[in-house]
């Protein structure tokens, strides 16, 4: 603590003497030689982690007074490229009135970049998780002189495809100004492949995994042959990937690109959602679920026979593999069951089908994850309409027993989504005319049974949430 507060002193008083000198230079900045030995101690002020705002300010006060020319016309400042970075380094770090001190300047500074990994340094900057560094690192690129011709192949595809990611990015002004800037650098025609867009999916940032998926979606669109060509790639950078937020987001970035898969992808796509399901990782599992979903009301009307075979096969030979442990086992048969319930709803309702899947669905309704019942009530809707009045009514009132009189917390909340489900299906007329709303209160009234009180009131709660307007 004591050195840094001695580090914190010794580059407070450089950097008044630094400032007493451009007052005697006044109006002139200080010549480029002189502050070429200032600038060092400059960086370091605004590097340090443990600097006071006082002395950041005072840094960025000189830095801004030296980001232009000398009298003699000549680039004050010994290294541009080394300025933005600090520069971005800053922003990273930085208080709103920091930020709005340093991004003038950031754009100031940008002019005078002059090689390509300067260039880079500030095209960099749009992958950071923050938004005021996204947006300060474009508009500096607004005055950059940007040539991509002049860049190796590799080092300008990949400054490309960080730019093509940016036009995605999820604050509108930040999207503007990307948009300014890739017509800007004549970019107006071009359209980044997949492989290139691929690698940013398993970004460390959030932001840019999250801009990283709809830039991925949109180049795979673009595409002759749509996902066809880079499903393999995906596939194999999700087998061999060991973070759990980047195979999350690679299964959302395949959720995305489901309306650019062909007949001849689907199946492809199914089994290996299959396996996905046996991902360690929950977030990665609901992403799974979500995107089979997806591609199944995408193409599940036109493709109901081609996919109903993919999941009817999980059951048919009695499960996945041998070697998954029972918990993996029914994280994918949770799956696979929401997988033929968002199916069934493209089968004829006399189709024997629809009551065999119907029954899975509510078994897997007992999960004890709210991902799982969610998505399960989420199928349900479409379903009741299959079903006739007399095999609706056993339904609800097999959904009230269990929301009732089950000692399973998971059982009774799993009944309250399915009841949710069902209702939203069959009509808001169910809740008196099949005595759902005369059973719940019966329920929340019963001061011997809490788990009773409790199921009614989950039920209202869900009520609330998924019917919204309708049941309030």
């Amino acid at each position: 603590m004591h050195l840094v507060n001695f580090e914190t002193r010794m580059l407070s008083e450089a950097l008044e003497l630094a400032k007493g000198a451009l007052e005697d230079n006044d109006p002139d900045p200080l010549p480029a030689p002189v502050f070429g030995m200032i600038f060092p101690i400059v960086s370091h002020a605004l590097l340090l982690p443990e600097a006071p705002k006082s002395l950041r300010i005072e840094a960025l006060t000189l830095l801004a007074a030296h980001a232009g020319d000398d009298e003699d016309g000549i680039p004050i400042l010994p290294s541009a490229g080394a300025a933005v970075r600090v520069l971005l380094n800053t922003l990273s770090n930085a208080t709103p009135d920091v930020v709005n001190l340093a991004k003038p300047i950031l754009s100031d500074v940008s002019r005078y970049l002059q090689t390509s990994d300067d260039v880079l340094a500030l095209v960099n900057g749009v992958e950071s998780e923050f938004r005021a560094v996204r947006g300060a690192s474009l508009s500096g690129l607004l005055s950059a002189p940007l040539d991509f011709s002049s860049m190796d192949e590799c080092v300008a595809a990949e400054a490309i495809a960080k730019l093509f990611i940016a036009r995605f990015d999820s604050d509108d002004g930040n999207k503007a100004l990307a948009e300014e800037v890739w017509v800007l650098c004549g970019l107006s025609d071009t359209v980044p492949p997949p492989a290139d867009i691929l690698e940013f999916l398993t970004h460390e940032s959030a932001a840019t995994r999250t801009s990283a998926i709809d830039a991925f979606s949109a180049s795979v669109a673009h595409q002759e042959n749509g996902m066809s060509t880079s499903l393999p790639k995906l596939f194999a950078a999700f087998n061999t990937c060991e973070r759990s937020y980047a195979r999350d987001s690679m299964i959302k970035g395949l959720g995305a690109c489901t309306p650019s898969l062909s007949a001849r992808d689907l199946p492809l796509v199914s089994t290996f959602l299959t396996k996905v399901l046996t991902d360690v990782d929950g977030a990665v599992r609901a992403a799974a679920v979500e995107t089979g979903r997806t591609m199944i009301d995408a193409h599940g009307a036109e493709h109901t026979q081609q996919l109903l075979a993919v999941y009817e096969a999980y059951f048919d030979r009695g499960g996945s593999r041998s070697d998954l442990s029972e918990e993996a086992e029914d994280h994918v048969r949770q799956g696979v069951v929401v997988f033929l319930g968002a199916l069934a709803v493209h089968l004829d309702k006399d189709d024997e089908k629809v009551r065999a899947i119907l029954t899975r669905l509510l078994e897997v309704l007992s999960t004890p994850s709210e991902a799982v019942q969610r998505s399960v009530a989420d199928c349900l809707p479409p379903l009741m309409k299959k079903l006739n009045e007399d095999e609706q009514r056993a339904l609800v009132d097999a959904l009230l027993q269990q929301l009732t009189s089950s000692e399973s917390y998971a059982d009774r909340r799993g009944a309250a989504f399915g009841l949710a489900g069902a209702v939203k299906g069959i009509g808001m007329s169910s809740l008196k005319g099949m005595n759902i709303m005369d059973t719940l209160k019966v329920a929340i009234e019963d001061k011997k049974n809490p788990a009773s009180r409790e199921g009614a009131v989950m039920a209202f709660e869900l009520f609330c949430t998924r019917l919204g307007r309708l049941f309030e």
